[in-house]
């Protein structure tokens, strides 16, 4: 598997607006595709494709929790930071 073609490949969250499901799906289309099914190199690969500041939010996530993040708490950190985002502007 080329890195870096899968990167290049990589939905970013930021063209998809408040479509996180869209992007979630699209995602996992590419993680399946290129047979990526460990959830550390998921979570890798996830961070990828989000902008600094929410990459940091996950990080903390699994920090705190000691473990990878099921993708309904990563999608739950994504729409409260979207939520204040909007707030911010």
């Amino acid at each position: 598997m080329n890195i870096q073609q899968v990167i290049n490949k990589l939905p970013i969250l930021e063209q998809y607006g408040v479509d996180i499901n869209g992007w979630l799906n699209d995602f996992n289309r590419i993680m399946e595709l290129y047979d990526i099914n460990k959830p550390e190199r998921k979570f890798t690969f996830l961070k990828e494709c989000v902008e600094f500041e929410l990459r940091e939010e996950l990080i903390l996530l699994k920090e705190k929790n000691n473990v990878i993040p099921q993708l309904e708490e990563i999608k739950c950190v994504i729409e409260n930071y979207l939520k204040y985002e909007d707030m911010d502007k």
